[in-house]
C-alpha cells in the first residue's frame, strides 16, 4: 500500500460507511488490500479513533434463505 495519511484514510472510511461499503471499498479506493485497511483501521481505533463499524460481507452479499438451500439439499439427497 502506498503511504496513505490517515485524515485520507478516514476520508476513504466515511466514504465507504456512508454508502453501505465494506473494507473492501476502502481498499479498492486506497488501492491496497482488505488486510491493511483491517490492520490500519485496528490501530486507529486502538488509538482512539473513532471509526464507524462497516458492513462484514464474507463472499456472500445476498440474504441466504436457509430453508430453501435445506430444501434444496433434502429433495438432492433424497433422489439419489
Amino acid at each position: 500500500m502506498a503511504r496513505v495519511d490517515a485524515a485520507s484514510f478516514v476520508d476513504a472510511w466515511v466514504n465507504a460507511y456512508e454508502n453501505g461499503g465494506n473494507q473492501s471499498d476502502v481498499a479498492r479506493e486506497l488501492g491496497c488490500s482488505s488486510a491493511n485497511v483491517s490492520t490500519r483501521a485496528k490501530k486507529l481505533r486502538e488509538a482512539g479513533v473513532e471509526l464507524p463499524e462497516l458492513t462484514i460481507t464474507r463472499g456472500v452479499k445476498a440474504t441466504i434463505d436457509v430453508a430453501s438451500l435445506n430444501e434444496r439439499l433434502a429433495s438432492r439427497l433424497n433422489a439419489g
